[in-house]
């Protein structure tokens, strides 16, 4: 999860910005399950792809996102894992509302 740090202050940031403009968190409990699930999908597709953080050292997805990877390729296969983690993403996309406001 080390690229994926910077979506935690983005998400803080989205929340107070409601919560300065007093407005109505709608569903709470299905943003913060989203944004959990957007979290893991996020993690484990970028350990997905052959990118690394300094001179190859760190995989971008995180050594949470790269166990998560190795467990879905474990039970699924490749192509299963491969399957599975956009239809999670935009599972977690359309939770928070995020496909929404694209489609506007």
């Amino acid at each position: 999860m080390r690229l994926l740090a910077f979506l935690f202050p983005l998400l803080t940031f989205l929340l107070s910005w409601k919560w300065i403009r007093s407005d109505e968190v709608a569903a709470g409990g299905v943003k913060v399950a989203g944004s959990i699930l957007l979290t893991l999908a996020l993690s484990a597709g970028f350990s997905f792809a052959p990118l690394h953080l300094f001179g190859g050292i760190i995989p971008i997805g995180g050594t949470f996102g790269l166990a998560l990877a190795r467990y879905l390729v474990g039970g699924l296969n490749l192509t299963g894992a491969l399957l599975v983690t956009p239809n999670s993403f935009w599972t977690s996309a359309s939770n928070d509302g995020y496909v929404a406001r694209i489609r506007r």
